[in-house]
């Protein structure tokens, strides 16, 4: 809910969430498998169809085969089964078109709130809830790097992917529409996750996210009042 505060409610970004969650714990659970079809298939299939919603999140696929590399799990017959699944609701997808003769059409509409970043037309309390965002994620970034290593192995590989997660939803945020950043809150959840409850300093740990929530409630009261 705190990262999500300058979101209104949507069905696409509600279901496309669900799916994000699915997408990941299908990636996490091919950890120690040689043989992981069953998750390849299933990530790149749930890939597809937020895909045919969103399609700049193709480059979502780079993700998949960074996981593999990174699980030391990735072959060419991972890699075929991952365009199978990628190309299923595809033509699913073309199939209903001719059945029913209608047109292409793209329903993902990111309904975002009043936080235009391509035009800084910022309030004040949009620019609080951002700069406690941005040192909180430092914080978060920092402690979990210098903790990394005391992790267990799947911990450490597990997090490599959320920070490449991370990194690859706010290139397509960056290089195509800033509103994919809200793809990017979820790897960004679980990293602040690991700060709240790791951090060695729990004074700091504890005011920021106080201050996180209480700024994410503030500015979704402003937006409840359309200020």
């Amino acid at each position: 809910m705190a990262l999500t505060a300058p979101f209104f409610k949507s069905i696409y970004l509600g279901v496309a969430s669900v799916l994000m969650l699915f997408l990941f714990s299908n990636m996490i659970d091919g950890y120690q498998k040689e043989q992981p079809f069953t998750q390849y298939f299933n990530s790149s299939f749930i890939l597809g169809v937020l895909i045919l919603f969103a399609p700049n999140l193709i480059f979502l696929l780079i993700l998949l085969y960074i996981n593999g590399i990174n699980y030391s799990n990735l072959n060419l017959r991972s890699i075929l089964i991952t365009i199978l699944g990628l190309i299923i609701p595809y033509t699913f997808y073309c199939m209903y078109l001719f059945l029913f003769d209608k047109e292409i059409i793209i329903p993902f509409d990111f309904d975002t709130s009043i936080l235009e970043l391509q035009n800084l037309t910022l309030t004040l309390y949009q620019k609080i809830w951002l700069i406690i965002l941005f040192i909180i994620s430092l914080f978060s970034f920092i402690e979990l790097f210098i903790w990394l290593y005391k992790k267990s192995i799947k911990s450490r590989k597990t997090f490599m992917t959320i920070i490449w997660f991370f990194i690859i939803t706010i290139f397509i945020s960056y290089a195509f529409d800033y509103r994919y950043v809200y793809i990017a809150m979820m790897p960004l959840t679980i990293i602040l996750s690991n700060f709240f409850v790791y951090a060695k300093n729990r004074l700091i740990a504890n005011a920021s996210f106080f201050l996180l929530l209480t700024s994410s409630l503030f500015y979704k009261f402003m937006i409840g009042y359309n200020v």
